[in-house]
């Protein structure tokens, strides 16, 4: 897969969406009610941030994949939760069709 959204965006991505979606994310996963012991899907998790409320969310007994198809963004993801064990990362492309 070819990397569109490469190391650039990856670094500004923190910056220009994680303010924003630090905010709703919380909400959102309390309206899915996701709780303990869920397993989630990511799909075009970016940096992780969306994954890092999850994984809060499901705690220990839960599990969590997070998917990008960027890899650089993945990698940034990976940072991010690497001291969580329930937690596995792909590039995919969540696009249909």
């Amino acid at each position: 897969m070819s990397d569109r959204f490469g190391g650039a965006s990856a670094a500004g991505y923190d910056s220009g969406f994680g303010s924003i979606s630090s905010q709703f994310i919380p909400a959102l996963l309390r309206a899915a009610r996701v709780g303990s012991g869920y397993k989630v899907l990511d799909v075009a998790t970016g940096t992780g941030i969306a994954a890092e409320a999850a994984i809060r969310a499901i705690g220990p007994s839960g599990s969590l994949v997070a998917t990008d198809l960027s890899p650089a963004m993945l990698e940034r993801a990976r940072e991010r939760l690497a001291l969580r064990q329930n937690v596995s990362f792909a590039v995919e492309d969540g696009q249909s069709g």
